[in-house]
């Protein structure tokens, strides 16, 4: 991927983490549902 200069791949939709679940990808990748759910957990246990 460095021939077409991708830095990194966000995954913005809810299929893509779990179709490339078990590649290895030459550059990082972000999950967006895994911030997602991080937020609203956080959110469910703020006092």
């Amino acid at each position: 991927m460095s021939e077409e200069n991708i830095e990194a791949v966000v995954m913005g939709c809810t299929e893509l983490p779990l179709m490339f679940a078990d590649d290895e990808l030459s550059v990082p990748v972000f999950d967006t549902m895994k911030y997602h759910i991080a937020g609203i957990v956080d959110k469910m246990f703020e006092e």
